[in-house]
């Protein structure tokens, strides 16, 4: 379990952290530079690199919180339906929904996955203290 906790925690920080670096800063100098941020954008979200990384961690955080999420409960109505559950269910859904999507729209809506990871660490963190 240490292992699955460790792989997620990194993943994740590195997912979350480049997708609230993208939208809160990247995207803004993007569009002042008009056309040419457009350009800068489009290059950046089809470079190989960064389509892994962003990818690899993506999968790496959702495999390894859908593993723990089992471990925990076990997916046992009594456990999924407490408070630490719900909390972290909820926190699973928003992070699963802005893996969904920031996969269907491949880098052109930074700021909704921003949002829900910023969403789905905060449950994380509640659900810690219940």
């Amino acid at each position: 379990m240490l292992w699955l906790r460790l792989v997620h925690i990194l993943a994740g920080v590195f997912w979350v952290g480049s997708a609230v670096f993208m939208a809160a800063i990247v995207l803004p100098a993007a569009r002042a530079a008009g056309a040419e941020g457009g350009h800068f954008m489009e290059r950046l979200m089809q470079q190989p690199r960064t389509r892994a990384a962003l990818g690899g961690a993506m999968v790496l955080t959702v495999l390894s919180g859908i593993a723990m999420y089992g471990r925990l409960g076990g997916f046992q109505r009594a456990w999924v339906t407490s408070p630490q559950g719900v909390a972290l269910g909820l926190g699973g859904v928003a992070a699963i929904a802005a893996a969904v999507i920031g996969a269907i729209r491949r880098g052109r809506s930074p700021g909704v996955v921003a949002g829900l990871l910023v969403l789905a660490v905060a449950a994380m963190v509640i659900a810690r203290y219940l």
